[in-house]
């Protein structure tokens, strides 16, 4: 009797430290006993144009903002992030457009010399300054697209690319001029380019696009990754074992802030001369969650 309540002791305390150590950190940032509270937003207004848009990127010269976006309906049944993968009833008709906050104007992007038979599917956006022309700007895009027609969405997932186009400031159309398809590309999110536009890091937020493992990470698993890609030369990892991957934002130095949307935290990556990225602090941020772009 005695050993059986030593075991039941014992069984007990296991448990016990793993709901207070592992199980209540997820259930807490996943929203339970969270308490929701209003903060300065009495004086926000919406943009009915404008739906279901992944990324903002704020131009700074001019103030105008650049947003991916979607119709709501299409996000229901592709948002491959979130496992929905009906791909036959998604749209991939996503577009890039303008929002200009003195005039209130919305302009559609068009999209010109991009000859994808699978559409576009928009989640993470960089708009960034040619080196070369001030004038010019190049848009990073991931694209989630559908599988190939003999593949099932659900069994393979989405056939994910990076899509770089270049444009003129205050101009409204978007000029393709690569697609960078790599197996390192298993899961983007998000990702920052560079002004050369050939060169881009960006955020796998899982390192498989389907199956039972995605799953894991929520109880640990650290499985997210950063990718570097150049056009030219092609795709490598940056840094593996990171969790829960998200939004990625790069200072002028060269200093790298991932979101990790799992632990509310932010981590702080430098950059190497190989183009890998080590992690050199983070910064937890408490029961908040977290954006970062």
């Amino acid at each position: 009797m005695s050993r059986l309540l030593t075991l039941l002791a014992g069984l007990l305390a296991v448990a016990a430290a793993f709901y207070q150590l592992t199980l209540k950190p997820i259930l807490t940032q996943a929203g339970l006993w969270r308490r929701i509270e209003s903060l300065n937003n009495d004086r926000c207004t919406s943009v009915p144009e404008l739906q279901a848009c992944e990324k903002i990127v704020l131009y700074q010269p001019t103030g105008v903002l650049y947003l991916s976006c979607s119709l709501p309906s299409s996000r229901t049944f592709w948002t491959p992030a979130a496992n929905r993968l009906d791909a036959e009833h998604a749209y991939f008709d996503d577009y890039v457009a303008t929002y200009d906050p003195a005039s209130n104007r919305v302009t559609r992007l068009k999209f010109l010399n991009f000859n994808s038979t699978r559409g576009f599917s928009s989640h993470g956006m960089d708009i960034v300054q040619s080196s070369s022309n001030p004038d010019e700007l190049f848009v990073y895009l991931i694209n989630h697209r559908a599988p190939l027609a003999n593949q099932s969405a659900r069994e393979v997932g989405a056939d994910s690319t990076v899509e770089i186009f270049k444009t003129l400031v205050n101009t409204d159309s978007l000029i393709h001029i690569n697609t960078v398809q790599d197996p390192v590309i298993v899961s983007p999110n998000d990702l920052v380019g560079y002004p050369d536009g050939q060169s881009f890091y960006f955020t796998n937020d899982h390192s498989e696009k389907v199956g039972f493992v995605r799953k894991l990470e929520y109880f640990g698993r650290k499985s997210s990754s950063v990718g570097y890609c150049h056009a030219q030369t092609g795709c490598k990892y940056a840094i593996t074992r990171m969790q829960g991957n998200n939004g990625i934002a790069r200072a002028q130095n060269d200093t790298f802030y991932v979101v990790n949307s799992l632990a509310g935290a932010i981590s702080i990556l430098e950059r190497q001369s190989d183009d890998t990225l080590v992690i050199t602090d983070t910064i937890p941020a408490g029961e908040y969650e977290l954006w970062i772009s």
